[in-house]
């Protein structure tokens, strides 16, 4: 029986498409481990799938690194994933012998490992996930997407927007609740964009999945807000389910109109206020996330208060920032680029506030009863996600992953907030 190991970079979607893999092989017989390999262990594998990321010059030398010490494997080893598809010649660089796979190409691992099997299997991903009652469960609804964002080369890698077919996203959310899944994630490139190929929308398939029987919740991945004025009303009346975390993820990237139209980015600052107003105004208590870029090319200084000034305004619940980082079949990374000295110092201001204010946001929420979705155990430190998606750390009790949880918030970090069960055990 042959043993397979798939170490797995970068977002959910990533994490989604070795999970296809995993039920592809699984189901063709093989014993499939993830996480990171030993190098001492290395040699009980027939073969290590490496799925990369593309999004930041750090991972992408964290990937090469790794790959460098896996040369003695030679075709033992399968590279995929975005940093796969977008620089072949970077994999081929580090690793000469590896074989490596498109993001398209994954639906075909088993051939990709039996060359004399003829059969290519054009299922779309949803359709091949096999679930594994972990209480997690992660849907791929589309790859690739709309946008051409001049920072980003995602797009490069996946390519133009696929959505897939509801019906078949619908059955595997079924399949995975039947097997004991609690949580669904629908993930994707852009869920904003999911189905304007097909005439639907991401609003439309949240309707239909909540209508789907067992007890689950469904987390709507990251949205690019220049998709949300096709559909806020629908997406807000979409809310209402209780099977829908009370979250969104609005990446607004900059606080500036001139900086954002050189992003590509097809929507203002004012837009985004309005967004903001509007979610928190129609879906009481709302999680809003959003990412930011600190260090675009062209952003000033002027540029860079004015999205700090945004930030203290608009309050997001989390904040991700990501310094700019030039990437090759970017066109941003053709610009004058700014010194890594100031990105670095404007990082570092704009992290200080975004933690600032995130502690003192979450502080309010102290004296608060939550019921929490146990979904993670790190050596007996248990934690979970309310109902707004907001982290929460749960300690005091011995606790099972899928536990519903009355909770009492005594404390936080920027980061989370931290429970003890009260006053029941469980709901």
């Amino acid at each position: 029986m042959e043993r397979i190991f798939i170490e797995t970079y970068g977002c959910t979607l990533n994490q989604a498409d070795s999970d296809v893999m995993e039920s592809i092989l699984t189901e063709k017989g093989y014993v499939v481990e993830r996480g990171k390999t030993n190098y001492k262990n290395i040699g009980k594998y027939d073969h290590i799938i490496i799925n990369t990321c593309t999004v930041k010059k750090p991972t992408e030398q964290k990937i090469i690194d790794r790959l460098e010490h896996l040369t003695q494997i030679k075709d033992k080893l399968i590279v995929t994933g975005c940093l796969a598809s977008a620089s072949p010649d970077i994999i081929k660089k580090a690793v000469p012998h590896a074989k490596i796979l498109n993001t398209k190409e994954i639906v075909n691992i088993y051939n990709i490992l039996n060359p004399t099997s003829i059969t290519a299997n054009s299922s779309e991903k949803p359709s091949l996930l096999k679930p594994a009652g972990l209480v997690i469960s992660r849907v791929p609804i589309s790859e690739g997407c709309l946008s051409n964002c001049s920072f980003c080369e995602t797009k490069f890698a996946r390519g133009p927007l696929k959505s897939f077919d509801t019906n078949v996203i619908l059955k595997a959310i079924e399949l995975s609740v039947k097997s004991g899944s609690k949580e669904i994630e629908l993930t994707s490139q852009d869920v904003g964009a999911y189905g304007a190929d097909r005439k639907t929308n991401i609003a439309e398939l949240v309707s239909q999945a909540s209508e789907l029987p067992g007890e689950f919740i469904m987390r709507i991945g990251m949205l690019n807000p220049e998709h949300l004025h096709k559909y806020l009303d629908e997406l807000i009346l979409a809310y209402k389910s209780p099977k829908l975390f009370k979250f969104i993820h609005l990446p607004i990237q900059s606080g500036s109109d001139s900086v954002l139209k050189s992003m590509k980015r097809k929507y203002t600052v004012d837009e985004v206020r309005e967004y903001f107003k509007e979610l928190r105004k129609k879906i009481k208590g709302i999680s809003i996330t959003t990412d930011i870029i600190v260090g675009y090319p062209s952003e000033s200084k002027n540029e860079f208060i004015e999205t700090k000034a945004l930030l203290l305004e608009l309050k997001p619940t989390i904040t991700n920032i990501s310094k700019f980082w030039q990437r090759a079949h970017a066109p941003a990374s053709r610009l004058k680029q700014l010194s890594q000295n100031e990105i670095k110092e404007r990082s570092t201001l704009l992290s200080r506030t975004v933690r600032a204010m995130q502690t003192k946001e979450y502080s309010k929420l102290i004296g608060e009863e939550e019921e929490v979705l146990i979904t993670e155990n790190n050596n007996g430190f248990f934690s979970g996600r309310d109902i707004f998606y907001r982290p929460i750390a749960v300690t005091g009790k011995e606790l099972k992953l899928g536990e519903r949880v009355n909770v009492k918030i005594y404390g936080n970090s920027y980061a989370c907030l931290l429970s003890k069960p009260y006053p029941k055990d469980t709901l």
